[in-house]
C-alpha cells in the first residue's frame, strides 16, 4: 500500500512538472511576461526549429498558475495544419487539461446565444479562417489570453482581409503574444502590418482600405514613421536563434539546359510567368516528348539516396512537375502532398486530409517511403520533416523567407543527420545561370538585404544576416537524355567539398567554366 501510494503520488508530480525547455526557450517566456509588464503585446521570433510551440504551451500553463485569479479562456489561433502539433505540445507535453479544438462544425456545442461557453482558464485552439468567421461569438466575450501562431501568415491581403475583425478582438484582450519565424517575408511593409494587427487596428483598416499596404508606400506616411520609432524604442520583438551544431550542406547546383529545351523560353511572355517556370521544370506538360534536366538530377539523386537507404523530400510551387515526378519515382514508394484541388494554380497553404496522411506515412520509420513530394506552399512551414535529411526545392521564389521556411523543415534542432539541401538552378554552357532564374536570384538577393537593412535600422543587429546559400559547384552539371549513367556518381560530384566554391552569381556571370558530361 504504501509503494502503491508513493508511485501515485510520482505519477502526480510527473504529470505537472513542465516539459524541459532550453535556455533559449526560457528566455522567450521571461520576455513574454516581461513585455506584458510594460504594456507591450510581444511578438516571439525564434529561428524555426527551436520549439516556438512549446514557448506558447509553456507559457499558458505558467499563466494559468500565477493568474489563478483570471478566469477567462484563453483563444490560440495557429495555421490548420498545425492542429495536431498543438495538440501534442499542449496535452502530451503540457499534461493542459480543458483544451477544445474548434476546426469543424463540432464547435458549435461551445457556443450559446452568439456568445462563448467555457470553463474558467479552458484553451480553445481554432484557425485563422475560423476564427474570423466566429469573431461575433468571441466578441460577446474577449478571452483573457490570446496567442496566434505563425503570424507572417497573415500577410497576405486575402487572409489580412479576414483577420482585420480579430485586429478589433486583439483591442478587447488584456494578454496576447505572437509567433514567427519569419517576421518579413517579402518586404518592410509586413514588420508594420504585424505591429498594427496588435497595436493599431484602426490605421491598419485605413492603409488596407486605402491600398497602402498593397502599394508599399508605408514609408511616405506620418503614421510609418511613429511606428518605426516605436519599434526602434521598445522590445517588441525577441529574436532568438540557437546553434545545434548541424553538418548543413547548403548549395545552388548548376545544371546546363539542354539546347532543345532552352530554345522554346522565348515562347513565352512577360504575362506567363507561371506558365515559363512550369514549362522549365516539366516541358512535357507542354506537348514535348523529352524530360528537363531537373528532372533526370531528381531521378538520378533519388536511386542514389535509396540505394543508401536516406530519405528526401522535394519542394516545389506547383503540382504539375509533382505529379509527373510522383509516377517517374514509383519504385521509391513515394509520398504526395499538394491537396485536394485539380487547379494546378491553386497554391493553398491549407493540409488537407489526405496531405496530411501522406506526410504522416512518410514520417512513419517503418514505412517505406523513400520521397516525399509536395507544394513548398503547403508544407513548407510548420511541419517538422526531419525523419529526412535531403531537400530539394525544385524552384527558386520571389520570396526569400519561403525559402529559408523550407529548409527549416529538415535544419531542426533534433535532426541527427547531416542535412543536405540542393538548389537546382538552370545555366548556360558557360555556366551563368539563365535569365529565368536570374531574375529570381537579384530579387531574393535584394530583399535579403533590404529585411537585414530593416533589423538593423530598429535595433537588431545581432540577427540581421540573413543570407542565401553562397556555395555551388565549380562546373555544372550537364544531363544526356540518351546517356546511361554510372550507378553513383551524382552524390560524389555535388557533395565533394573540392569540387565547390563560394560564389557570388552578380560577380562571377561572366567567369567561363567546362562542361563536364557524365557517361558510360
Amino acid at each position: 500500500d504504501i509503494c502503491e501510494t508513493i508511485i501515485k503520488e510520482i505519477i502526480k508530480y510527473e504529470s505537472f512538472k513542465a516539459p524541459s525547455m532550453s535556455t533559449l526557450q526560457k528566455d522567450a517566456q521571461d520576455f513574454i511576461f516581461d513585455a506584458w509588464k510594460r504594456g507591450i503585446n510581444p511578438i516571439i521570433a525564434l529561428d524555426m526549429g527551436c520549439g516556438k510551440t512549446r514557448v506558447a504551451c509553456t507559457t499558458i500553463k505558467r499563466f494559468q498558475k500565477e493568474n489563478k485569479e483570471e478566469k477567462g479562456y484563453i483563444l490560440v489561433v495557429i495555421p490548420a495544419g498545425l492542429k495536431a502539433d498543438w495538440k501534442d505540445e499542449l496535452e502530451k507535453n503540457n499534461n493542459l487539461k480543458n483544451c477544445a479544438y474548434l476546426f469543424d462544425n463540432s464547435r458549435s456545442k461551445y457556443f450559446n446565444n452568439n456568445s462563448i461557453q467555457y470553463v474558467p482558464q479552458q484553451v480553445f485552439v481554432t484557425s485563422y479562417d475560423i476564427a474570423a468567421i466566429d469573431y461575433e461569438k468571441y466578441k460577446s466575450k474577449p478571452p483573457v489570453m490570446i496567442i496566434y501562431d505563425e503570424l507572417q501568415s497573415i500577410n497576405t491581403s486575402k487572409i489580412l482581409e479576414k483577420c482585420l475583425v480579430l485586429a478589433e478582438l486583439n483591442e478587447k484582450v488584456k494578454y496576447k503574444f505572437a509567433l514567427s519565424g519569419t517576421p518579413m517575408q517579402n518586404d518592410t511593409t509586413e514588420f508594420f502590418v504585424n505591429y498594427c494587427f496588435f497595436h493599431d487596428s484602426d490605421f491598419l483598416k485605413k492603409a488596407y482600405k486605402s491600398k497602402l499596404i498593397k502599394q508599399d508606400s508605408w514609408e511616405a506616411d506620418e503614421t510609418f514613421k511613429r511606428i518605426k520609432q516605436e519599434l526602434k524604442s521598445k522590445n517588441y520583438y525577441f529574436f532568438g536563434r540557437e546553434d545545434n551544431k548541424l553538418h548543413v550542406d547548403e548549395k545552388f547546383v548548376p545544371i546546363i539546359i539542354a539546347d532543345n529545351h532552352y530554345k522554346e523560353l522565348n515562347k513565352f511572355g512577360k504575362n506567363e510567368r507561371q506558365d515559363e517556370m512550369q514549362y522549365l521544370l516539366n516541358p512535357r506538360d507542354f506537348g514535348f516528348d523529352f524530360d528537363s534536366a531537373k528532372t533526370l538530377f531528381v531521378k538520378q539523386i533519388v536511386k542514389e539516396l535509396a540505394s543508401k537507404n536516406e530519405k528526401v523530400i522535394i519542394f516545389s510551387y506547383y503540382k504539375k512537375p509533382l505529379r509527373y515526378l510522383y509516377k517517374e519515382l514509383m519504385k521509391y514508394n513515394p509520398t504526395l502532398a499538394i491537396g485536394k484541388s485539380l487547379d494546378d494554380d491553386d497554391s493553398s497553404e491549407i493540409i488537407d486530409l489526405d496531405s496530411r496522411k501522406e506526410i504522416e506515412k512518410f514520417k512513419d520509420p517503418k514505412n517505406k517511403s523513400m520521397v516525399l513530394l509536395g507544394t513548398i506552399k503547403m508544407i513548407g512551414t510548420g511541419e517538422n520533416l526531419e525523419v529526412a535529411n535531403h531537400l530539394i526545392i525544385l524552384d527558386l521564389w520571389w520570396n526569400p523567407m519561403v525559402i529559408i521556411q523550407a529548409m527549416y523543415r529538415i535544419k531542426r534542432k533534433s535532426q541527427t543527420k547531416p542535412v543536405h539541401i540542393y538548389f537546382p538552378i538552370y545555366t548556360d554552357k558557360k555556366g551563368s545561370p539563365i535569365d529565368s532564374e536570374k531574375n529570381y536570384l537579384e530579387t531574393m538577393n535584394r530583399k535579403i538585404k533590404s529585411y537585414n537593412s530593416f533589423l538593423s535600422s530598429i535595433g537588431y543587429d545581432q540577427y540581421a544576416n540573413r543570407t542565401l546559400p553562397k556555395i555551388t559547384l565549380k562546373e555544372p552539371l550537364f544531363f544526356d537524355q540518351n546517356a546511361s549513367y554510372k550507378k553513383d556518381w551524382l552524390l560524389e560530384e555535388i557533395q565533394t567539398d573540392e569540387k565547390t566554391k563560394v560564389v557570388d552569381w552578380f560577380k562571377d556571370s561572366k567567369k567561363k567554366v567546362t562542361v563536364i558530361k557524365k557517361k558510360v
